[in-house]
């Protein structure tokens, strides 16, 4: 019985080759886009669930900068001590730093890690599983270090349980004590570290220094907003700021903050691609219904026959929907197929990293769900159709039966175009957002910049590494900094002018560089050359905001601040200038002429020569494998700054793409059916002296209808959802009208191929032959 029921359906499927192939490939694609989707949302999804209780959270502190409130994913040491002691619910907090320069050396290997010093309870918020050694003894002494098994691997290789427990390491020229090795944090987490050693004492720290990622753990009956009111109230003598607590499982995902408050993050593209995912996958099941009924179409006589000598139509119902689960069937190993060669391709142009999850139970039983809901939406409505009229009046028409009411599916093909509309408006305006971004003005040279962060050995060489560098003939000038330019610098309310009132709370950003920052950087000063600037004892060099601050640039030229508790002299003025990402708006800037408190050195070549200075930069940070690079381009880090709103619109793209392609075929689908339906009316047209132009009009008045509605309601809809997204940039594009009739333009190409394609078809129509079937 079921060879037969194949062979049958073989048969049919062979009689209508080509709409079998359209709906089968569509559908695939469908659902290889709604698999890709889903395996992306449900990596973003997985940050930071390794933890078994969700009462861990990180310390977020609020702070008036300039009129406006900041958050920051840091704190100061003073506001950390008043967190801990007396706070009702805190069971344990724990404080952490990036440790500078991650080279380790080891039984004579040496690794490149990132590292942090942590306070003694980091393993109570973060309980990773101890291999060698324990935790409650692991960070009490200031020479110990506790080392994750990766990088125990890395340097004692395999057999490192053996090798590795009190084993002696020298970063930084500091030798440390193997106290443990812990299991490596996963691969999925916002906080991760390759080795921790006990943070370093320091109890002169100014309170407005946030150097600290500070985590708190609950009890289990402790409620944070009740914590965050009492470590409020505690730090409300100390400073000015507040804090707020924020999930440890939240922080991927919400992740951008407005005004002290949560603002979503990267979640609102988990939920657009997930409505995504579902809509592509509804999209290729509405097309399935409809090629699946249109290639019915010419059944329904053979179906009016079975119900005359018996058959009940529960039974032919059944029959169409195995023959649709056997079509389903097929697109679904397509759709794993494609998925599996596709998705290397899609990381690399993503940028990400998604895995097929081949060994996963999880995974094959949601395909098993994916196979039996979608067979069972693309299937019934076209089985309950095609079996919904009467034999009867089937067998005494000449075309079989008048299956009319696609009303349902009209508004389905609306919503395919809409979406499609909507996804294509997304690719378009977040591409120009990024290319804007990519392209605008900082205020300095970006281009042909080399940067490497320096080791505390490096630091306490700078003189002499800048006397090496005087005499190298590929360097036009380098410079010392503080700041990397993309990260941010240290703000601070500590600095005093003539003038200042004791109600300001202006807080300003600390720049430490040398003498040749301007030159290298090609920062426009406004007064005086960039040499001269830096001349003077104690000397800075404020920028066009803070002099504004200050009362102006005539107010305040050579004339002497308080910068940390130390006089400064004002030598000069420079325009201003992005010292941070273009999510945020340019800060008052203080540049000191500081170079013992740098971090990165950055040089810029001669034209031509760039292998030479990367070649010295590398050579400054070699390290075992010599395959890691220790230098990075400016231009590049400020690039990779924008990569979740550069995948934003690549993804966009791709999947608009996909919809247009299931929308179109679903459009041909339509049309095909009615031309199929309405066969005979062209014939009787034709001979009564209807044009052609007159035809075509008639078949697709109602599409181009149902177009122009999903256009009208998109372009509103695109609108908001975009100006929306397009605010939390200080610096943005602005949409205009251009902005929506360059992806309608494209989509009406499309649109004018496939009425073309009709219009030679309708010419061939034989009112003869059509009127004789």
């Amino acid at each position: 019985m079921l060879s037969t029921f194949l062979q049958k359906t073989i048969r049919i499927y062979k009689s209508n080759r080509l709409l079998f192939l359209i709906n089968t490939l569509g559908l695939s694609i469908g659902m290889a886009s709604f698999i890709i989707l889903i395996l992306w949302v449900t990596k973003e999804k997985s940050y930071n669930t390794f933890l078994k209780n969700d009462s861990v959270y990180q310390v977020v502190t609020n702070y008036t900068v300039n009129g406006g409130v900041r958050s920051a994913r840091s704190t100061s040491l003073p506001l950390i001590r008043a967190m801990g002691p007396g706070v009702a619910g805190v069971e344990a907090v724990a404080y952490t730093k990036p440790v500078s320069g991650g080279l380790i050396k080891a039984a004579g290997k040496q690794a490149r890690s990132n590292g942090r010093y942590a306070s003694a309870d980091i393993f109570r918020i973060f309980p990773q599983p101890f291999l060698l050694g324990t935790a409650d003894v692991a960070l009490t002494d200031l020479s110990a270090i506790v080392i994750s098994s990766s990088l125990a691997e890395r340097l004692y290789g395999k057999d490192w349980r053996t090798q590795s427990e009190n084993n002696v390491l020298a970063l930084n020229q500091k030798e440390y004590m193997v106290k443990g090795v812990f299991e490596s944090f996963p691969e999925h987490s916002t906080f991760s570290s390759d080795f921790f050693i006990p943070m370093e004492k320091d109890t002169n720290e100014h309170i407005g220094s946030y150097n600290y990622e500070t985590y708190i753990k609950l009890n289990e009956k402790a409620s944070a907003a009740n914590v965050v009111n009492s470590i409020n109230k505690k730090i409300a003598g100390l400073s000015a700021v507040s804090i707020l607590l924020q999930p440890f499982r939240d922080i991927h995902l919400y992740s951008n903050f407005n005004n002290g408050k949560v603002d979503g993050g990267r979640i609102l593209y988990v939920r657009l691609f997930m409505v995504a995912a579902f809509f592509l996958l509804g999209m290729g099941c509405i097309n399935f219904m409809n090629l699946y009924i249109a290639s019915s179409f010419k059944r329904t006589k053979e179906l009016s026959v079975k119900r005359l000598i018996g058959a009940g139509r529960g039974t032919l119902v059944w029959q169409l929907i195995s023959e649709a689960y056997i079509t389903v069937f097929i697109s679904v190993v397509l759709s794993l197929l494609f998925t599996f060669l596709l998705l290397p391709f899609i990381n690399e142009y993503l940028s990400e990293n998604l895995h097929f999850p081949i060994q996963s139970w999880q995974f094959w039983l949601f395909i098993l769900g994916v196979f039996m809901v979608t067979g069972l939406l693309a299937s019934v409505y076209p089985a309950l159709r095609l079996t919904s009229f009467s034999p009867l009046s089937v067998l005494k028409s000449h075309q079989g039966a008048k299956i009319g009411g696609i009303g349902v599916t009209k508004i389905l093909f609306t919503l395919q175009f809409f979406i499609s509309i909507f996804l294509i408006y997304i690719a378009f305006t977040t591409n120009r957002q990024v290319r804007y971004l990519l392209d605008k003005d900082l205020g300095y040279n970006k281009e042909n910049i080399i940067g490497k962060k320096l080791s505390p050995d490096e630091v306490q060489k700078i003189d002499l590494l800048k006397q090496e560098l005087a005499g190298k003939s590929f360097v036009t000038s380098e410079t010392f900094s503080s700041s990397n330019l993309i990260s941010g610098t240290p703000m601070t309310g500590d600095v005093a002018w003539t003038g200042k009132t004791p109600a300001d709370s202006v807080r300003f950003a600390v720049l430490y560089t040398d003498k040749d920052f301007v030159k290298t950087f090609k920062v426009k000063l406004l007064t005086g050359n960039a040499g001269a600037e830096f001349g003077a004892d104690l000397p800075v060099v404020i920028n066009k905001k803070a002099a504004k601050i200050m009362g102006g640039e005539v107010a305040i030229l050579n004339k002497t601040i308080n910068v940390f508790g130390n006089n400064c002299r004002v030598t000069g003025i420079a325009d201003d200038f992005n010292f941070t990402s273009l999510y945020n708006p340019i800060d008052p800037l203080i540049i000191a002429d500081y170079p013992s408190e740098a971090d990165y050195i950055f040089i810029r070549p001669v034209p031509g020569r760039e292998a030479d200075a990367i070649a010295y930069l590398e050579k400054l940070g070699r390290n075992d494998s010599g395959k890691q690079e220790s230098y990075f381009w400016v231009k590049d880090s400020l690039d990779t700054l924008y990569q979740d709103e550069a995948n934003l619109g690549r993804r966009s793209f791709l999947f608009s793409i996909v919809c247009i392609l299931i929308a179109m075929s679903g459009f041909l689908g339509l049309v095909n059916f009615s031309i199929i339906k309405r066969m005979r009316e062209m014939g009787i047209r034709k001979v009564f002296g209807s044009s052609q132009q007159q035809m075509l009009l008639l078949i697709f008045k109602d599409f181009l209808q149902c177009i122009v509605i999903a256009v009208l309601i998109a372009i509103p809809v695109s609108y908001m959802f975009l100006n929306n997204w397009l605010d939390k940039f200080p610096y943005r594009i602005y949409l205009h009208p251009v902005s929506f009739l360059i992806p309608l333009v494209c989509m009406g190409f499309i649109i004018f191929l496939v009425v073309l394609f009709y219009s030679f078809r309708l010419e061939k129509i034989n009112p003869i032959h059509v009127l004789k079937e």
